[in-house]
Protein backbone atom coordinates (compact mmCIF):
# COMPACT_ATOMS: atom_id res chain seq x y z
CA UNK A 1 0.00 0.00 0.00
CA UNK A 2 1.57 3.41 -0.95
CA UNK A 3 2.69 5.77 2.26
CA UNK A 4 4.10 8.96 2.71
CA UNK A 5 6.87 9.69 5.22
CA UNK A 6 9.39 7.42 6.77
CA UNK A 7 9.06 3.30 6.48
CA UNK A 8 6.64 1.57 7.80
CA UNK A 9 9.06 -1.00 9.75
CA UNK A 10 10.90 2.17 10.98
CA UNK A 11 7.68 4.12 12.58
CA UNK A 12 4.69 1.99 12.76
CA UNK A 13 4.53 0.01 15.87
CA UNK A 14 2.05 -1.09 18.11
CA UNK A 15 1.31 0.99 21.61
CA UNK A 16 2.12 -0.18 24.95
CA UNK A 17 -0.77 -0.86 26.91
CA UNK A 18 -0.78 -1.04 31.08
CA UNK A 19 -3.35 -2.40 32.56
CA UNK A 20 -4.48 -1.74 36.22
CA UNK A 21 -7.13 -3.07 39.22
CA UNK A 22 -8.13 0.40 41.31
CA UNK A 23 -9.08 -0.52 45.33
CA UNK A 24 -10.05 3.54 46.55
CA UNK A 25 -6.96 3.36 48.12
CA UNK A 26 -3.85 3.16 46.19
CA UNK A 27 -2.47 6.18 44.17
CA UNK A 28 0.86 5.09 42.62
CA UNK A 29 1.08 1.94 39.78
CA UNK A 30 4.27 1.16 38.43
CA UNK A 31 4.08 1.13 34.70
CA UNK A 32 6.09 -1.16 32.35
CA UNK A 33 8.10 1.43 30.97
CA UNK A 34 9.44 5.17 32.13
CA UNK A 35 7.08 7.55 30.87
CA UNK A 36 6.57 11.77 31.05
CA UNK A 37 3.57 13.07 32.47
CA UNK A 38 2.17 13.82 28.91
CA UNK A 39 3.56 10.82 27.79
CA UNK A 40 0.83 8.71 28.30
CA UNK A 41 -2.89 8.52 28.11
CA UNK A 42 -4.71 7.42 31.28
CA UNK A 43 -8.21 6.12 31.56
CA UNK A 44 -10.39 5.21 34.47
CA UNK A 45 -13.33 3.44 34.25
CA UNK A 46 -13.05 4.17 30.52
CA UNK A 47 -12.71 8.20 31.44
CA UNK A 48 -9.91 10.17 30.16
CA UNK A 49 -7.73 11.71 33.03
CA UNK A 50 -6.10 15.37 32.61
CA UNK A 51 -2.33 15.11 32.85
CA UNK A 52 -0.72 16.98 36.10
CA UNK A 53 -4.45 17.41 37.48
CA UNK A 54 -5.66 13.98 37.67
CA UNK A 55 -2.22 12.20 37.68
CA UNK A 56 1.68 12.70 37.40
CA UNK A 57 4.00 10.11 35.96
CA UNK A 58 7.95 10.00 37.20
CA UNK A 59 10.08 7.45 35.19
CA UNK A 60 7.89 4.52 36.03
CA UNK A 61 5.91 5.38 38.71
CA UNK A 62 2.09 6.72 38.04
CA UNK A 63 0.46 8.44 40.91
CA UNK A 64 -3.00 9.68 41.04
CA UNK A 65 -4.21 12.54 42.79
CA UNK A 66 -7.23 11.06 44.14
CA UNK A 67 -7.55 6.63 44.57
CA UNK A 68 -9.56 5.74 41.77
CA UNK A 69 -12.24 3.40 42.56
CA UNK A 70 -12.19 -0.44 43.43
CA UNK A 71 -12.39 -2.14 39.88
CA UNK A 72 -11.19 -5.12 38.12
CA UNK A 73 -8.81 -3.62 35.28
CA UNK A 74 -11.02 -0.03 35.17
CA UNK A 75 -7.51 1.21 35.18
CA UNK A 76 -5.29 1.26 31.86
CA UNK A 77 -2.85 3.69 30.41
CA UNK A 78 -1.80 3.87 26.85
CA UNK A 79 1.80 4.77 26.17
CA UNK A 80 2.46 7.19 23.33
CA UNK A 81 5.16 6.09 21.09
CA UNK A 82 8.56 8.11 20.31
CA UNK A 83 9.75 9.20 17.24
CA UNK A 84 11.75 6.66 15.71
CA UNK A 85 12.57 8.95 13.12
CA UNK A 86 14.97 11.84 12.65
CA UNK A 87 15.11 15.18 10.49
CA UNK A 88 17.17 17.13 9.01
CA UNK A 89 17.33 20.81 10.14
CA UNK A 90 16.99 22.80 6.21
CA UNK A 91 20.41 24.19 5.14
CA UNK A 92 18.88 27.86 4.18
CA UNK A 93 16.37 28.22 7.22
CA UNK A 94 17.39 29.98 10.42
CA UNK A 95 17.60 28.36 13.56
CA UNK A 96 16.63 29.82 17.12
CA UNK A 97 17.00 28.41 20.21
CA UNK A 98 17.70 29.89 23.80
CA UNK A 99 20.34 27.61 24.57
CA UNK A 100 22.09 24.47 23.14
CA UNK A 101 24.44 21.91 24.23
CA UNK A 102 26.69 20.82 21.29
CA UNK A 103 28.89 17.73 21.47
CA UNK A 104 30.37 17.33 18.36
CA UNK A 105 32.43 20.41 16.03
CA UNK A 106 30.53 23.73 15.46
CA UNK A 107 31.26 25.68 12.02
CA UNK A 108 29.85 29.15 12.11
CA UNK A 109 29.94 31.21 8.74
CA UNK A 110 28.32 34.31 7.94
CA UNK A 111 28.16 35.67 11.26
CA UNK A 112 29.04 38.66 12.45
CA UNK A 113 28.70 38.69 15.92
CA UNK A 114 29.15 36.39 18.86
CA UNK A 115 26.71 36.80 21.50
CA UNK A 116 26.80 34.98 24.86
CA UNK A 117 29.06 32.56 26.48
CA UNK A 118 30.70 29.97 24.58
CA UNK A 119 32.68 27.49 26.81
CA UNK A 120 35.09 24.40 26.10
CA UNK A 121 38.44 24.64 24.78
CA UNK A 122 37.99 25.46 20.82
CA UNK A 123 38.84 28.34 19.53
CA UNK A 124 36.56 30.86 18.73
CA UNK A 125 36.99 33.77 16.41
CA UNK A 126 36.24 37.23 18.05
CA UNK A 127 37.55 40.27 15.93
CA UNK A 128 39.22 40.96 12.75
CA UNK A 129 40.38 44.16 12.08
CA UNK A 130 41.63 44.80 8.91
CA UNK A 131 43.82 48.09 7.51
CA UNK A 132 42.88 48.60 4.39
CA UNK A 133 45.62 49.56 1.80
CA UNK A 134 46.95 53.31 2.00
CA UNK A 135 44.62 53.94 5.11
CA UNK A 136 47.96 54.86 7.03
CA UNK A 137 46.41 53.51 10.03
CA UNK A 138 48.65 54.58 13.45
CA UNK A 139 47.90 51.28 15.36
CA UNK A 140 45.52 48.37 16.20
CA UNK A 141 44.19 47.86 19.68
CA UNK A 142 41.85 45.02 21.07
CA UNK A 143 40.56 46.44 24.25
CA UNK A 144 38.64 44.88 27.00
CA UNK A 145 35.88 44.59 25.38
CA UNK A 146 37.28 41.67 24.09
CA UNK A 147 40.25 40.41 26.07
CA UNK A 148 38.18 39.30 28.89
CA UNK A 149 38.39 36.59 31.33
CA UNK A 150 35.96 34.32 28.83
CA UNK A 151 39.30 33.01 27.35
CA UNK A 152 42.66 32.31 29.69
CA UNK A 153 44.39 32.21 25.70
CA UNK A 154 44.36 34.66 22.88
CA UNK A 155 46.10 34.16 19.20
CA UNK A 156 46.59 37.14 17.22
CA UNK A 157 46.98 36.24 13.15
CA UNK A 158 48.33 38.85 11.27
CA UNK A 159 48.61 38.56 7.24
CA UNK A 160 49.59 40.66 4.51
CA UNK A 161 50.48 43.04 6.36
CA UNK A 162 52.89 46.11 5.60
CA UNK A 163 54.45 49.12 6.49
CA UNK A 164 54.42 52.45 5.02
CA UNK A 165 57.78 53.21 5.62
CA UNK A 166 60.64 50.69 4.95
CA UNK A 167 62.04 48.52 6.92
CA UNK A 168 60.13 48.86 9.99
CA UNK A 169 59.40 46.40 13.54
CA UNK A 170 56.37 45.67 14.59
CA UNK A 171 55.95 45.78 18.29
CA UNK A 172 53.44 44.64 20.60
CA UNK A 173 52.22 46.33 24.19
CA UNK A 174 50.09 44.97 27.07
CA UNK A 175 48.23 46.72 29.77
CA UNK A 176 46.14 45.65 32.95
CA UNK A 177 44.28 48.76 32.96
CA UNK A 178 42.78 48.76 29.42
CA UNK A 179 45.59 50.72 27.78
CA UNK A 180 45.78 53.46 30.58
CA UNK A 181 49.37 52.39 31.11
CA UNK A 182 51.24 50.09 29.04
CA UNK A 183 53.69 47.02 31.90
CA UNK A 184 57.33 48.34 31.19
CA UNK A 185 59.34 45.38 31.89
CA UNK A 186 58.28 42.17 29.32
CA UNK A 187 61.26 39.83 29.67
CA UNK A 188 61.92 39.53 25.68
CA UNK A 189 63.62 36.36 25.03
CA UNK A 190 66.15 35.68 22.15
CA UNK A 191 65.02 36.05 18.67
CA UNK A 192 66.52 34.66 15.72
CA UNK A 193 66.48 35.08 11.86
CA UNK A 194 66.69 32.83 9.30
CA UNK A 195 67.10 33.93 5.48
CA UNK A 196 67.55 31.97 2.76
CA UNK A 197 66.89 28.79 3.54
CA UNK A 198 68.40 28.75 7.04
CA UNK A 199 71.51 29.96 5.42
CA UNK A 200 72.40 32.81 8.46
CA UNK A 201 71.04 32.73 12.12
CA UNK A 202 71.67 36.07 13.93
CA UNK A 203 70.64 37.33 17.51
CA UNK A 204 67.87 39.92 17.81
CA UNK A 205 67.64 41.41 21.03
CA UNK A 206 66.91 39.94 24.31
CA UNK A 207 66.54 42.32 27.98
CA UNK A 208 63.31 44.18 28.82
CA UNK A 209 60.85 46.71 27.69
CA UNK A 210 57.45 48.23 27.10
CA UNK A 211 56.95 46.24 24.09
CA UNK A 212 57.85 42.81 22.34
CA UNK A 213 59.47 43.10 18.72
CA UNK A 214 57.25 40.32 16.41
CA UNK A 215 60.64 40.17 14.21
CA UNK A 216 62.84 41.98 12.05
CA UNK A 217 62.75 45.31 9.68
CA UNK A 218 59.68 44.75 7.43
CA UNK A 219 59.59 45.65 3.63
CA UNK A 220 56.78 48.50 2.19
CA UNK A 221 57.32 47.65 -1.15
CA UNK A 222 53.81 46.40 -2.75
CA UNK A 223 55.68 42.81 -3.59
CA UNK A 224 56.92 42.68 -0.28
CA UNK A 225 54.77 41.55 2.90
CA UNK A 226 54.54 39.56 6.16
CA UNK A 227 52.38 37.27 7.85
CA UNK A 228 52.41 36.70 11.78
CA UNK A 229 50.94 34.35 14.01
CA UNK A 230 51.36 35.49 18.32
CA UNK A 231 50.33 33.42 20.95
CA UNK A 232 49.08 34.95 24.53
CA UNK A 233 49.30 32.23 26.98
CA UNK A 234 47.81 32.59 30.46
CA UNK A 235 46.87 36.62 29.46
CA UNK A 236 43.91 36.94 31.39
CA UNK A 237 45.15 34.56 34.89
CA UNK A 238 45.50 36.00 37.81
CA UNK A 239 49.16 34.35 37.78
CA UNK A 240 52.70 36.10 36.86
CA UNK A 241 53.07 32.93 34.26
CA UNK A 242 51.91 34.86 31.00
CA UNK A 243 53.95 34.39 28.21
CA UNK A 244 54.15 35.39 24.44
CA UNK A 245 55.13 33.49 21.72
CA UNK A 246 55.46 34.58 17.73
CA UNK A 247 56.04 33.23 14.69
CA UNK A 248 56.74 35.90 11.52
CA UNK A 249 57.58 35.08 7.76
CA UNK A 250 58.26 37.41 5.10
CA UNK A 251 59.76 38.89 2.21
CA UNK A 252 62.19 41.55 1.49
CA UNK A 253 63.66 42.13 -2.19
CA UNK A 254 65.20 38.63 -2.52
CA UNK A 255 64.88 37.44 0.87
CA UNK A 256 62.74 35.40 2.10
CA UNK A 257 62.72 35.21 6.37
CA UNK A 258 61.43 33.94 9.06
CA UNK A 259 61.56 35.10 12.96
CA UNK A 260 60.35 33.55 15.98
CA UNK A 261 60.75 34.57 19.77
CA UNK A 262 58.80 35.45 23.00
CA UNK A 263 58.68 36.77 26.10
CA UNK A 264 57.85 37.06 29.47
CA UNK A 265 55.04 39.22 30.58
CA UNK A 266 55.66 40.39 35.15
CA UNK A 267 52.53 40.37 36.18
CA UNK A 268 49.68 39.04 38.70
CA UNK A 269 46.69 41.40 36.99
CA UNK A 270 44.48 39.95 34.45
CA UNK A 271 45.60 41.64 30.98
CA UNK A 272 42.78 43.34 28.93
CA UNK A 273 44.41 45.30 26.35
CA UNK A 274 46.37 44.73 23.35
CA UNK A 275 48.42 47.58 21.05
CA UNK A 276 49.95 46.38 17.66
CA UNK A 277 51.99 49.38 16.23
CA UNK A 278 54.88 49.75 14.12
CA UNK A 279 58.82 51.01 15.32
CA UNK A 280 58.30 54.46 13.63
CA UNK A 281 55.38 55.33 11.09
CA UNK A 282 52.25 53.97 10.17
CA UNK A 283 50.51 51.01 9.18
CA UNK A 284 49.80 50.44 5.05
CA UNK A 285 47.82 47.61 4.55
CA UNK A 286 47.39 44.48 6.99
CA UNK A 287 44.52 41.74 8.78
CA UNK A 288 44.32 41.42 12.07
CA UNK A 289 42.56 38.34 13.74
CA UNK A 290 41.96 37.87 17.67
CA UNK A 291 40.80 34.67 18.53
CA UNK A 292 40.15 33.39 22.21
CA UNK A 293 40.77 30.22 23.83
CA UNK A 294 40.65 27.98 27.06
CA UNK A 295 43.05 25.06 27.77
Amino acid sequence: MPYLGNTPTANFASVTKDTFSGNASTTAFTLSKSATTNGVAVYVENVRQIPTTAYSVSGTTLTFTAAPPSGTNNIYVMHHNTPVSTATHPAAQDLTAANATLTGDVTVTGATALNGTVTGTAMVHLNTTTVTHGSATANVIFNNTLITTTYSDYIVRIHSFEPVTDNVQLWVYVSVDNGSNFISSITKGQLFRKINNNSANNGLEAGSAAYLTLGGGIGNDDTEGSSYIVDFIGLTQATNKKYITFNHIGKEATDAYMWNGGAIIPTTSAVNYLKFQLSSGNMNQGTFSLYGMNR
